[in-house]
């Protein structure tokens, strides 16, 4: 299990409680971004969208602690984008590596989140996520449920606050 510190990004908590804890795939784009405290009462501007979208996919190609990868792919269930943590060497079907400084592929993003660039880079997976995740960001919906991006609800913040204390 990853150890954590309080120098890891809420990100991860929230990954690894929802793997290790409730055995769970992963969460959404918009969940990640909005769980942080400044995020849960309300909607980003487009240019806060664009910044926290570029934060985190960014995050994900530097930050995530070896062997690990996060995968980007969609929810069989849920129809959407979902972030998963995955172990060495589990890839998702159709997914493209982005890869960090070093040249370790630690970002997994589903072909059909890049932008209609010909490369698939950081860029290209941030611009095409954009497309798919801005309303709910900037509306305020960064819960997934019953088919549709809504307002965090007290089971939501719960979780988070859970995932923030799971054992380190």
């Amino acid at each position: 299990m990853i150890e954590l510190d309080d120098l890891s990004p809420l990100w991860l908590y929230l990954l690894r409680y929802q793997r290790h804890a409730l055995g769970k795939t992963g969460l959404t784009v918009p969940f990640l971004i909005g769980s942080g405290q400044q995020h849960t009462h309300g909607g980003l501007d487009n240019s806060d969208a664009y910044a926290a979208v570029v934060t985190l996919l960014t995050d994900f190609r530097d930050q995530v602690p070896s062997p690990y990868r996060i995968s980007i792919s969609e929810c069989n269930q849920l129809h959407v984008p979902i972030v998963a943590l995955c172990g060495p060497g589990y890839s998702p079907p159709d997914c493209k590596g982005v890869v960090d400084a070093s040249g370790r592929e630690t970002l997994l993003v589903e072909r059909s989140y890049f932008s209609k660039r010909k490369h698939a880079n950081i860029e290209s997976a941030i611009e095409g996520l954009l497309t798919l995740v801005t309303e709910a960001l900037t509306t305020g919906s960064f819960s997934f449920r019953l088919g549709q991006y809504v307002a965090f609800n007290s089971e939501d913040l719960r979780f988070i606050e859970d995932a923030r204390r799971w054992p380190r």
